[in-house]
């Protein structure tokens, strides 16, 4: 027979509210997060590189257990990038995370993180007959970052993230 054993914890919100957590004997609350934001984009190898121009690049994330030394990302990650002078292409996709939290319990807390993902990309304003119209491309996002942690809550989180992509094939028709 299993024995069931509860521990509550009061988990301050804000000041005069207060909300209950059950948690296992040992175990912390699970810290969750809301991130979202944006950056550049550009390609890294150089024959895609001279058909695409430097991006935008815009991203959500749930990030779970930041104060553990292992904790996980679900993510939404968009981009545009303008291509061949006159076209732009548009990538809208989704990856999971593992994260390292190296110094877990610190203002400033580095991590390092390592995933997989999926990725949807389609030309719009595109006049090119060679061009493929959309393409769905796999990838592993590896990359470092920094997040530091604010007043009640409040987190700034930078990051530089590599992106290695396979089955792309959008560019395949024009020798790129």
């Amino acid at each position: 027979m299993t024995k069931v054993i509860e521990k509550r914890v009061e988990v301050p919100v804000r000041e005069y509210v207060y909300r209950t957590a059950v948690v296992a004997p040992g175990a912390k609350p699970v810290d969750l997060q809301f991130m979202f934001g944006g950056g550049l984009i550009n390609s890294l190898d150089e024959e895609t590189e001279d058909a695409a121009e430097l991006g935008g690049t815009w991203e959500g994330r749930l990030t779970f257990f930041n104060r553990s030394l292992f904790g996980f990302e679900l993510g939404y990650v968009g981009s545009a990038q303008e291509v061949f002078d006159s076209a732009i292409l548009v990538g809208n996709g989704v990856e999971v995370n593992i994260r390292m939290n190296l110094l877990p319990e610190a203002l400033g807390q580095p991590y390092l993180f390592v995933g997989a993902g999926w990725s949807y990309y389609k030309f719009t304003n595109s006049q090119s007959p060679l061009l493929e119209d959309n393409d769905s491309v796999w990838h592993v996002p590896v990359g470092l970052g920094l997040s530091l942690k604010l007043y009640r809550g409040l987190t700034v989180d930078m990051r530089g993230t590599a992106r290695a992509a396979f089955g792309d094939e959008i560019f395949d028709d024009v020798g790129v």
